[in-house]
């Protein structure tokens, strides 16, 4: 199968099992909440932070390995592809052992005494994290072959995989309701089993498709491959501390300044914004083992040309679904929870921004981990997220405005894409001024034209209802197609989008 047709069955797979995921995640959290109640939401997502640290973590983890077996998958050697993956192995095998004892330590820690939880529920917030320490292992274990699905470029069977994941989490918001005992220590264990479940799933399926995955012990300790996997993941996690840091420290933050029922405002905006995230992240994912294809067989320039590419082509896909949501978000929150948690509103919009200044930077970020030199942009991103927290705190020192406050949060992440487009310039060729004129002024003047198109819809159709979301949905998606097309699309991204969509026709027909 061709390259272009690779990364279009991954991104429609991709795609596929995000709406269905997201549809279901909508759902699952509205029952949640309601079971649970505000206080008991917001300690699950403070307590249970870990398992947010646990998927991110194990996300770029799995990209630090990913990025050497699709580089070995691009040179051509099987063999190759089996010594890195053994490697690996041995690696994510020994991590647990070392970081569960010293996670545990610290986190009983936080839950009782720093974070402000009331007494009768300390004991539940404990089991919260210690499951999530339990998903740690088992998430860890199974990053080798959940990379090397993604170096194959099997993302389709991956995607697959974790729609069963999501089915499992919708089941278990049904069912909490008629379970009894403690349902918020219900609900964290029944997760954890779901998360370990999946990763069994991952190490069954890739063992049986890729013939690379067989256990060689001989390889375990090839020393050069370890220390390899070690620097260029452990500079990953450089750069994943100052997410962690970023966001469990906003959060903790908010639970100071307001308690945990602004926690629970904060956590649905989380949730909400994160399918969005989900969406673009579903296309970089389909195209990223491409892209590191590329620098494997030593195709630099076809390589940066891809990711730019790739960049205007995922803000498109965001913007289809940010621009609605944020413009129609306190009623898309009133029409999904009834009664929003406090805060809901105000932070589903600052996560919107951010997440459309962080994915501004994703091109540049595959082509740091394309060419193995990542140290520079990692140490940006810890300087600058672990700095967001302070400065929210010394705002809302100044301000004493939740609202002024994380007013800060998207202003920093608008910070990091500045410095990482900067540390890109340096290392490849991507010019600065080429990425502010080609991405973020045109993305921004498309946000900015999309709200006054929505003020027009709104005077005309002033009550809030679910006819006017699809009316102005639907203006706001064409407005956004008409605008990338006419004025961010070059010739040539036209084309390549043009020809994904007749192969999708195609396939569709031949079925």
């Amino acid at each position: 199968m061709s390259a272009s047709k690779t990364v279009l069955r991954n991104t429609i797979f991709s795609y596929g099992r995000t709406l269905i995921s997201a549809a279901l995640t909508l759902f699952s959290s509205r029952w949640v909440l309601a079971d649970l109640g505000a206080s008991d939401y917001g300690i699950y997502g403070l307590a249970g932070g870990l398992l947010f640290f646990v998927s991110f973590i194990s996300s770029i983890l799995s990209q630090g390995t990913s990025r050497y077996l699709a580089y070995a998958t691009g040179s051509g050697s099987s063999e190759e592809v089996t010594k890195w993956f053994n490697a690996a192995l041995n690696v994510f095998f020994c991590l647990p052992f070392v970081l569960i004892p010293i996670g545990l330590c610290v986190g009983e820690l936080l839950v009782r005494f720093v974070l402000k939880i009331e007494p009768t529920r300390i004991v539940a917030a404990l089991w919260v994290f210690r499951c999530s320490l339990i998903s740690f292992f088992a998430v860890l274990v199974a990053t080798p072959f959940l990379s090397l699905l993604t170096s194959k470029q099997k993302i389709h069977i991956a995607a697959s995989l974790m729609l069963v994941h999501s089915l499992g989490l919708f089941a278990i918001a049904w069912l909490l309701p008629y379970l009894p005992g403690d349902h918020l220590v219900l609900y964290a264990m029944l997760v954890a089993i779901s998360f370990i479940f999946l990763q069994v799933l991952y190490m069954l399926v890739c063992s049986r498709i890729c013939p690379e995955a067989r256990v060689r012990f001989s390889y375990w300790w090839d020393k050069d491959r370890i220390k390899a996997l070690i620097g260029f993941s452990g500079w990953l996690c450089v750069g994943t501390i100052g997410t962690v840091v970023n966001s469990q420290g906003q959060g903790m933050l908010l639970n100071w300044m307001k308690g945990t029922a602004a926690n629970a405002g904060a956590g649905i905006a989380s949730s909400l914004s994160g399918q969005m995230q989900t969406l673009a992240n579903a296309f970089f994912q389909a195209i990223s083992p491409e892209i590191i294809r590329r620098e494997g067989a030593n195709d630099h320039s076809s390589m940066v040309a891809l990711a730019k590419r790739s960049t205007k082509l995922g803000m498109f896909f965001i913007m289809l679904v940010a621009l609605p949501l944020f413009c129609e978000c306190e009623y898309v929150l009133k029409l999904w929870l009834v009664t929003p948690p406090p805060y809901a509103v105000f932070f589903t919009r600052t996560a919107i921004l951010s997440s459309m200044f962080y994915k501004m930077a994703v091109g540049h970020r595959i082509c740091f981990q394309a060419i193995g030199k990542i140290r520079t942009q990692q140490i940006v991103e810890l300087v600058v997220f672990a700095s967001t927290v302070p400065v929210i705190g010394i705002v809302y020192l100044a301000s004493r405005s939740v609202f002024v406050a994380f007013s800060f949060a998207p202003i920093m992440q608008f910070v990091y894409f500045i410095a990482t487009i900067t540390a890109g310039s340096y290392l490849y060729e991507w010019k600065i001024g080429t990425v502010l004129r080609d991405v973020f002024l045109k993305v921004s003047v498309c946000f900015v034209g999309g709200l006054f198109v929505f003020c027009g819809v709104s005077m005309i159709l002033h009550e809030q209802s679910l006819a006017r979301i699809m009316i102005s949905t639907s203006i706001l998606c064409v407005y956004v197609i008409s605008f990338f097309l006419l004025f961010v699309f070059t010739a040539t991204d036209r084309e390549t989008l043009k020809g994904m969509i007749r192969k999708l026709v195609a396939g569709i027909v031949r079925r």
